[in-house]
């Protein structure tokens, strides 16, 4: 007994030095939300760091591409997104698509999420209010990224929730051309573009995104993409001069190499858009998740999920 009171006096000004957060588990879970009658999915990672006192956590949203599936986002991107979110104190939200394509735009015939109008501008203002009802969430950093259909979805978002979303990252995607015809921002988003040249589903060029045989409604080109969104922001060419910047080798003979140009906006906000030479429908430094004769090939010249994470962090609403 006498040996057990001594170790617990050792003990006790130890654990006094550990915070409380530390003392927390992360919360990873599925939950859902109805909306619009309809029972929807998502993901949530609510770090031990955002829950200590006085925190206003940001909330990211990342959302898959076609055909994915919200729990498997952290597989893509090789379970790097949760080491950064412990780090700032920040949210992580992973929803989950209608038939796992969200309604980005295009207007397509064979989605269903399309044909059937699926309003999942709705389910993440919806998703948005709920998160903010259960965590003191910094309204000036609220953001959403994906990959492909995910992307697009985020620049309509861009377009159609600019009153809440901060910034948006598209990675290997495009701005949907029908989305362009009643895009009416009503604030600043700042925008994040990864393109590949040699993307086989969503043309660096512009044009229809196909997969297989089939088309599937057409995107401006990554320059038409990034202009287009700058002149959103205000840009203009005479008086915010584009930087361009070739980025220094990682891995030299990997067969990609990566270009970054700047376009300034108004009021703090830009458009960033990152060129991958030889990139194909990937996540750069991400899972090669089908066969590179499928999808192209995976860039080890950029980190793409800390190039979006640094890009959210640097872009709180003014």
């Amino acid at each position: 007994m006498m040996k057990f009171l001594c170790g617990m006096l050792v003990l006790l000004p130890l654990l006094a030095m550990i915070p409380a957060e530390a003392a927390e588990k992360a919360i990873w879970r599925k939950e859902k939300l109805t909306y619009q009658g309809m029972p929807r999915e998502y993901w949530v990672y609510v770090p031990a760091s955002a829950r200590v006192k006085d925190a206003r956590p940001a909330l990211v949203l990342m959302l898959h591409g076609g055909g994915g599936r919200a729990d498997r986002f952290d597989a893509l991107v090789k379970n790097r997104l949760k080491p950064l979110a412990d780090r700032d104190g920040a949210i992580l939200v992973y929803p989950q698509a209608y038939k796992r394509q969200w309604n980005d735009g295009r207007g397509v015939a064979s989605i269903p999420a399309h044909v059937e109008n699926i309003d999942d501008v709705g389910f993440i203002d919806a998703l948005i209010r709920k998160m903010e009802g259960a965590y003191p969430i910094d309204p000036r950093r609220i953001y959403a990224g994906g990959i492909s259909n995910g992307g697009m979805m985020s620049a309509r978002l861009a377009c159609e929730l600019s009153g809440k979303i901060a910034a948006v990252a598209l990675v290997a995607s495009a701005i949907p051309e029908r989305l362009t015809r009643r895009c009416q921002p009503s604030s600043p988003v700042s925008m994040l573009m990864i393109s590949g040249t040699d993307d086989p589903l969503v043309p660096f060029a512009g044009g229809q995104v196909r997969v297989g045989r089939q088309d599937r409604g057409a995107v401006l080109s990554a320059s038409e993409s990034a202009l287009y969104w700058a002149g959103q922001l205000g840009f203009n060419r005479d008086l915010h001069p584009v930087r361009r910047t070739v980025l220094p080798e990682m891995n030299p003979g990997d067969g990609t190499r990566v270009t970054k140009t700047i376009y300034p906006g108004s009021d703090g906000s830009v458009v960033v858009l990152y060129v991958i030479e030889g990139g194909g429908h990937t996540w750069p430094q991400g899972q090669p998740y089908l066969p590179a004769w499928i999808v192209g090939r995976v860039s080890q010249e950029l980190d793409g999920t800390q190039a979006v994470w640094t890009f959210f962090q640097g872009q709180p609403r003014p």
